[in-house]
């Protein structure tokens, strides 16, 4: 009896779908390099299924560590950052002032 997986968030991913497409473009500009795909630890990009297929597309895979995510910015973007445009507020602050 066959299992066949419903399911597959590793298919939906634009670098998966480029690559097996022949997009290789981006590999193809550096002869010799390893290029490499930076990502978050979200469960898609933490799986094994796409770390082979990662490896079979020549890329090496590199994550943030747990706490120190590079999309730490959004935070900072959105909660700290203080515009002049909105009365030197941040913009949640703004807009927790307009509701």
């Amino acid at each position: 009896m066959s299992r066949k997986s419903l399911f597959s968030p590793e298919k939906k991913l634009y670098i998966l779908q480029e690559l097996e497409q022949g997009g290789h473009s981006l590999l193809s500009a550096a002869p010799g390099s390893t290029p490499m795909l930076h990502s978050y630890r979200g469960f898609q990009y933490t799986s094994l299924a796409f770390k082979k297929r990662l490896e079979d597309h020549g890329l090496t895979q590199s994550m943030s560590r747990v706490g120190k995510c590079i999309d730490d910015y959004i935070y900072f973007y959105n909660y700290e950052r203080l515009q002049s445009k909105l009365n030197s507020l941040s913009p949640i602050e703004f807009r927790n002032k307009a509701a």
